[in-house]
């Protein structure tokens, strides 16, 4: 991160003698030496100016921030902007390695292991009896107070969260192992119950992870929760760039910059469909004479 004094594109100039790829490899060799990106910018395009008359200003991008893939894994949300400086003739580089997350409310997804749970199943059964029972509410306004529920009940239990459950249950055997020989057989019972508790929750990072194999016997959730975490991290925007080249972050910015050029207008997308089939119409005459 820095001024490289160099650059691996044309649009990384303005003014002067244009790009020559020949005289300017080393930058993008040593980028494929340590397998390096670009981490991209937000702000001026260019990040050093000499400062002449405008006719004869020349301006480049000798200022970025790369990273290789290792790097880009332990700070996934990095971003980096471009930062005027009075009195400089180049721009700093301010490197944020964790984004400006909206925190939103996440989409309730049932979790299966609470079927195995008879005090969350008994829940469910009156809760539902009553909703219907009590209730004109549509089915989705239902399933939401009947979700409502089996939250709170989560958050009230240990129950519920396999990975509090776990630490709760290896404070009891450590409890159990500093008090002597005399809680052998309550400690095999919570080593066979550390066991189940331990496939649930393999079972749920599988869950999350999408995968639907597993190798026989294997523990390794952290692998599974490496996944989940990553599925999180690429369906994640953080912002798009538009026409400009500056990122947008601003919800209602990016609709207006970006989303609103995925349609055209509907009388275009008529003329063009009319056309379409006036010439197929013609060709087929065609070919008939």
């Amino acid at each position: 991160m820095g001024d490289f004094n160099s650059i691996v594109s044309h649009e990384e100039k303005k003014g002067g003698l244009p790009w020559c790829p020949e005289e300017n490899t080393k930058l993008m060799e040593f980028m494929n030496d340590i397998q390096a990106t670009d981490l991209g910018f937000e702000g001026p395009k260019v990040t050093l100016s000499d400062r002449s008359r405008a006719e004869k200003r020349i301006m480049v991008r000798f200022d970025k921030a790369v990273a290789n893939q290792g790097w880009l894994d332990c700070f996934p949300e990095a971003r980096v902007a471009n930062v005027y400086i009075p009195g400089s003739d180049h721009l700093a580089l301010k490197l944020e390695t964790k984004g400006r997350r909206r925190k939103g409310r996440g989409l309730f997804r049932f979790d299966n292991r609470l079927l195995k749970i008879e005090e969350c199943t008994n829940l469910i059964d009156a809760v539902w009896r009553e909703i219907q029972s009590n209730s004109n509410a549509t089915l989705g306004e239902k399933m939401k107070r009947l979700a409502n529920s089996i939250l709170r009940w989560q958050r009230s239990t240990p129950l519920a969260n396999s990975k509090r459950l776990l630490e709760e249950i290896h404070k009891q055997i450590k409890s159990l192992h500093d008090g002597g020989d005399n809680g052998m057989e309550q400690i095999k019972d919570l080593e066979q119950k550390l066991k189940e508790v331990s496939l649930d929750e393999e079972e749920y990072w599988r869950t999350r992870a999408h995968i639907e194999w597993i190798r026989s016997g294997d523990q390794n959730t952290v692998y599974f929760h490496s996944i989940g975490k990553g599925r999180r991290r690429r369906n994640l925007i953080m912002g798009l760039r538009n026409e400009s080249g500056h990122m947008v972050h601003n919800q209602r910015n990016i609709m207006k910059s970006s989303l609103g050029k995925l349609f055209i207008p509907i009388n275009l997308l008529w003329i063009f469909l009319f056309w379409r089939v006036r010439s197929q119409d013609y060709q087929r005459q065609t070919w008939a004479c």
